[in-house]
């Protein structure tokens, strides 16, 4: 042995510390290596054997124990000189291993002694570090088979990322690049985790992150090892080591559906993972959608049961669960549907009571979707035979505790009911065939349930007649047939009724005498001429006949009917009071706003005619005002039913009743007024709820007509070439086309329309779909030049109906093609009257009421508008309005707009308008009213940016905005610590509050509204970030994406929607990508977007 080995050795004895120590031993390898250059070192072997034998005994002597955590660092860089020596030498590697094994042995003894304050580098020399390689150590460790061996592999994680660190000036190695090296594991997940916990202080630079708990969940946990749920575990260690779980989830996906597919979890543990997640909507979604794509149907739906029985629902659940449901099992065979209808039947009949109406509900829709998906899709139709109608709706009624078949699912059974013969070409076969599937029903069924109210006439459109034609066509036999089978079954006979209204509609006026003739010689051959009372069929044939028929009489015909008819003795032989005119009230007069007609003269003149047509006009003005009035009060009765006021729901249903039979009776109509009268009397405020609710006028044409630049026009086209492809219809040369546009009821509809090539004429009109059809004439002119201007406009409408573009090209020689568009928007909801309705309702009922009386609704809506008016006088607490933070965050309040019409609506006073509308606008605009609303909206605006400070200050973190936030910008502390003063009144708060009105005063309610979409889609805003997509590479690859996707969606409408949403959140998106100074940078950026809706959001979503 040399000299110089010897003296290496002699360092062992050395009782220094760290970098005394380190620096010793480099002096003694350095001192050596000299030696060894000078002089040829023939016992250079031996030295090798001599210092590794000395280093084993010092790691493993007692004595040397309490100084070892301190010095051991300094055993790598010895163990590396060694190995050099080693290789030059080419000695055997046996020594060198022991060697390697009791370093890392005692490493992790020190590191499990010193709670993994030790090992740690006491060196800061890259070189060095780098030279000592202490990373390639964990190369020898490939199975962590006990608590020690874990103990060593945490040292030398600690030490690697240390080294790591000090070559690298960061952390370039990865918790997963360790972990995938270790090829076997007989430990648990939840032990690993447990000691890194223990020893988390060694890793506070270097945190145990998200993908490398991924990778150990998926090699060392045994999910189906344990009843205890792999995600309340998972959970637990996410909370232990502060990660994220919105990033962990949705990182875990991809894991947790290979879990699913290979049946690594229990059904209990899915429904705690996705109880776990009801917080977080969007993983909720992508965690359901995930496992519902790697499950069968009937794996889904026993999650679905699994959790309505534990009463897990909440909102959010229900409306994922209610999504994935329906898009698994619109496709499934019908027995397969049943089978799992008839399984949720079952569990309903144990479920507890409080858990029923949600799964009820949920089960209601997935029927529905279901029966709307495949008995109108003639992919699935023909499969449906009438057992498994019978067997849906028996099923239906049963799991619904009902027997009312105007549920929307039973509406669909029976509707397919007149489906089943769509290949039948008789008539008379079909006919007959739905009599007798009527009759194969519960008769009960049918007697319980007005059929009135369930069949509509296009559902007969395949079974009415062509008169004469179809009815001369059938024999004897055919009707004998018919009279037979209907068996006085209630709905057949209402199906017959309406097949002869509905037949004998298509008749030309003029040709009623011809028809009658031969349809009385039918009569005779079918030997039904003769009257029998249980001849059913004819005599409501006969009867329907005479009812059309008179209404085919013109006044010209009246002369030769009515010297015939006894009028005198017919009336005074009826109920008087049926001319009377309902009984109402000067609130609802002020209202409706049209003179109330009289009650009608019957007193008969010896002039027939006079008095028939004074009798005519009267019964119109009846009907006049009882059209405006359901007009008005229609929507009425609909919110007071949804606000559970008592009968409130059977009227409304009269009143669709009304509208859609132009066969229901004056004297019903007028007993269903009367009736909405008396339900109506006693809200005092009732002419500011109509108001409030834009009730008072059918139809209002804003915008006739307004040809806009000539430029704006190629824009206009392109832009529906490109989203709207199905928007355009062609006009041939010397035609005239019609083309008709559905618009719901209560909307404002803003219509407009260019053309490719030549002017135009045009009349543009809305047609009101009711029993007595009215039109109103929005726009008419000719040689209106569509080839270089838009023409758009805009109306609002009480009623639904459709608008008609007539093109008039008879005296054209050249098509014109049309490109058209028709927005829609349902009247506008008054957000702030809706929130203090539900918070003073939920102070005065209880949630669960069933039904509200007239009298405690009357009273509920009198203190809501009390409450208003406090409001706009500022004499609200900050404490009354807590409910209404609520509101002004989940809503998209523009509070100016809904300030203004709270203050117009305030002018009705003592039930009475004093004013026109035009006036009340008038008044408003007076300065000193200008004023109140300006200070009422800044009251109001302040509350605004106070509800929506968490989800600004969130957006801000979330995405990073503010460069060097510690630092850059204390304000967002200051809003972090705001404590608003409850006791504050609402005209203080602009007051109290000041900085935070002028901090946030440029964004409007759709930029706090953009905040919050932007927030809740996040991955949005990261897939833009991971693209950079705004910077000047960035653009150029979005603009390429843009024109080659435009180019490649051409005619395919649904892409070319998806296009455009990209298009418009890329516009939307660059404030919150951008890093900024402070906050008031970002709110200026945010502040620069402009054209922001509730449809730019929904692009977002």
């Amino acid at each position: 042995m040399s000299e110089s080995a010897s003296y290496i050795g002699n360092v062992f004895d050395d009782n220094s510390e760290e970098q005394l120590f380190f620096d010793t031993v480099i002096s003694r390898f350095e001192n050596y290596d000299i030696s060894n250059r000078a002089h040829q070192n023939k016992y250079f072997s031996t030295d090798i054997d001599y210092i590794i034998e000395c280093a084993i005994t010092s790691l493993t002597s007692s004595e040397h124990l309490e100084r070892l955590s301190k010095q051991i660092d300094a055993f790598f860089y010895i163990y590396r000189r060694v190995v050099e020596y080693n290789a030059y030498n080419k000695k055997s590697d046996s020594p060198l291993k022991e060697f390697q094994e009791k370093l890392l042995q005692e490493s992790g003894n020190v590191f499990k002694s010193t709670k993994g304050l030790k090992p740690c580098l006491s060196i800061t020399n890259k070189a060095l570090i780098e030279r000592m390689n202490i990373q390639q150590h964990l190369g020898a460790i490939t199975e962590i088979k006990d608590i020690e061996k874990l103990s060593t592999f945490f040292a030398l994680c600690n030490l690697s990322f240390q080294s790591s660190l000090l070559v690298y000036g960061d952390i370039r190695l990865q918790w997963i690049d360790i972990l995938s090296k270790i090829r076997q594991w007989n430990i648990s997940l939840v032990i690993f985790i447990s000691h890194y916990v223990e020893y988390k202080l060694a890793f506070e630079r270097f945190p145990f992150d998200i993908p490398a708990l991924i990778h150990l969940i998926r090699v060392i946990h045994q999910p189906n090892s344990t009843d205890v749920s792999p995600f309340a575990i998972f959970h637990s260690i996410l909370n232990d080591l502060n990660l994220d779980h919105k990033v962990f989830f949705n990182l875990f996906l991809t894991t947790f559906g290979d879990g699913v597919k290979n049946k690594l979890y229990k059904e209990s543990h899915i429904c705690q993972l996705l109880r776990l997640l009801t917080e977080r909507e969007d993983l909720l979604s992508m965690s359901l959608s995930t496992y519902a794509s790697h499950v069968s149907i009937n794996d889904l739906w026993y999650i679905f049961l699994y959790l309505s029985t534990a009463g897990e629902i909440n909102q959010t659940m229900e409306k994922q669960l209610v999504l994935i449901l329906n898009q698994r099992i619109e496709k499934i065979p019908v027995a397969t549907f049943k089978t799992n209808y008839k399984l949720a039947d079952a569990w309903l009949k144990t479920m507890k009571d409080e858990n029923r109406p949600t799964f009820i509900r949920i089960v209601d829709t997935v029927l529905y979707t279901f029966l709307n998906k495949q008995l109108n899709d003639d992919q699935y139709s023909w499969k449906f035979t009438l057992h498994d109608l019978q067997d849906l709706l028996s099923m239906t009624l049963r799991f619904l505790s009902t027997i009312d078949l105007q549920q929307q699912s039973c509406l669909l059974i029976i509707q397919h009911l007149f489906k089943l013969d769509k290949n039948v070409t008789t008539k008379f076969i079909r006919i007959k065939n739905l009599f007798n599937r009527l009759n194969d029903f519960d008769q009960n069924l049918w007697e319980r349930n007005d059929p009135a109210c369930i069949i509509r006439d296009e559902w007969l459109n395949d079974y009415s007649f062509y008169i004469p034609q179809d009815w001369l066509m059938l024999t004897k036999n055919d009707y004998q047939t018919l009279s037979s089978i209907h068996q006085n079954n209630r709905w057949s006979i209402h199906i017959w009724s309406r097949l002869v209204i509905l037949s004998l509609s298509k008749l030309e006026t003029n040709k009623w005498n011809e028809t009658i003739s031969q349809l009385n010689a039918w009569m005779i051959n079918v030997k039904h001429d003769i009257f029998e009372a249980n001849d059913t069929l004819t005599i409501i044939f006969v009867k329907s006949a005479r009812t059309t028929y008179h209404g085919m009489l013109s006044m010209s015909n009246v002369i030769y009917f009515l010297p015939f008819c006894d009028l005198k003795n017919m009336l005074t032989l009826s109920d008087l009071q049926r001319y009377k005119f309902p009984v109402t009230t000067a609130q609802i007069h002020a209202i409706v706003s049209i003179d109330k007609p009289n009650d009608i003269d019957i007193s008969v003149t010896d002039r027939k005619e006079e008095f028939f047509r004074r009798f005519i006009q009267q019964v119109n003005a009846w009907l006049e005002w009882f059209d405006k009035f359901i007009d008005i009060f229609q929507h009425i009765t609909e919110w007071l039913k949804t606000r559970k006021l008592q009968s409130a729901e059977q009227l409304l249903n009269d009143i669709h009743t009304i509208k859609k039979d132009s066969m229901v009776s004056l004297i019903k109509i007028k007993a269903i007024i009367q009736d909405i009268v008396e339900l109506l009397k006693p809200f005092k405020n009732l002419h500011r709820l109509c108001d409030l609710f834009n009730c008072m006028n059918s139809f209002e044409n804003i915008d006739s007509g307004t040809l806009s630049n000539e430029e704006q026009r190629k824009s206009y086209i392109e832009e529906l070439k490109r989203f709207h492809t199905n928007n355009t219809f062609t006009v041939n040369a010397k035609t005239k086309h019609e083309h008709c546009h559905p618009i719901g009821a209560r909307r404002v509809v803003r219509w407009s329309l260019a053309c490719e090539k030549l002017e135009c004429n045009i009349n543009i009109e809305y047609r009101i779909n009711t029993p007595r059809i009215n039109s109103y004439t929005l726009f008419s002119k000719e040689k209106i030049p569509l080839d270089k201007n838009v023409l758009r406009g805009q109306f609002k409408t009480q009623r639904n109906g459709d608008l008609i573009i007539t093109i008039n090209n008879q005296n054209g020689g050249t098509p014109r093609t049309i490109w058209y568009q028709c927005k829609t928007a349902p009247f506008s909801t008054c957000h702030l009257f809706d929130g203090i309705f539900f918070m003073l309702r939920q102070q005065y009922f209880e949630q669960s009421i069933e039904n509200i009386k007239d009298k405690d609704l009357s009273d509920l809506i009198d203190k809501v508008f009390s409450f208003i008016d406090r409001l706009l006088n500022g004499d609200i607490t900050l404490q009354e309005m807590d409910y209404l933070k609520t509101v002004f965050h989940d809503k998209n309040i523009d509070v100016k707009e809904e300030v203004k019409t709270l203050f117009a609506n305030r002018l009705i006073i003592d039930n009475k308008r004093e004013t026109t509308r035009t006036t009340t606008a008038e008044i408003i605009s007076q300065g000193q009213n200008n004023q109140k609303i300006e200070q009422v909206c800044e009251w109001l605006r302040t509350y605004q940016y106070y509800s929506y400070l968490n989800i600004i200050i969130d957006c801000v973190q979330k995405f990073d905005i503010i460069l060097n936030s510690d630092k850059n910008d204390e304000s967002i502390d200051n809003l972090q610590e705001m404590n608003i003063n409850e006791n504050c009144s609402l005209k203080k708060i602009s007051e109290t509050y000041k900085d935070l009105y002028e901090r946030f005063q440029k964004l409007t309610n759709h930029h706090l509204q953009l905040i919050k979409a932007i927030s809740e889609c996040s991955h949005v805003v990261q897939m833009i970030k991971k693209f950079d997509l705004y910077s000047t590479q960035g653009l150029r690859r979005f603009l390429e994406l843009r024109d080659n996707l435009t180019t490649q969606f051409q005619l395919q409408e649904r892409n070319n929607m998806i296009l455009n949403s990209l298009i418009i959140s890329y516009a939307l998106c660059e404030p919150f990508v951008h890093q900024v100074e402070n906050l008031e940078e970002f709110i200026d950026n945010l502040a620069k977007l402009s054209n922001i809706d509730e449809t730019s959001l929904e692009h977002i979503k």
